[in-house]
């Protein structure tokens, strides 16, 4: 997932995003393995904002 990849590019942990985007660390690790099920809108704006990307950018393919 591009979550995972600009995390990791910008040296991100879970628990740094967890604190800025307010959503709990095993739902952050459920997203970005692909376990998650229905990642609702509001997940997808606190995970761009938390990563300092916009939204389109996000949900785009990996290029």
């Amino acid at each position: 997932m591009r979550a995972k990849a600009e995390a990791d590019r910008k040296a991100l942990t879970i628990g740094d995003l967890a604190v800025s985007s307010t959503i709990p660390e095993p739902r952050i690790r459920d997203i970005f393995e692909g376990r998650a099920q229905q990642i609702t809108l509001r997940e997808l704006v606190a995970l761009s904002m938390a990563l300092d990307i916009p939204v389109t950018e996000l949900i785009s393919p990996l290029r």
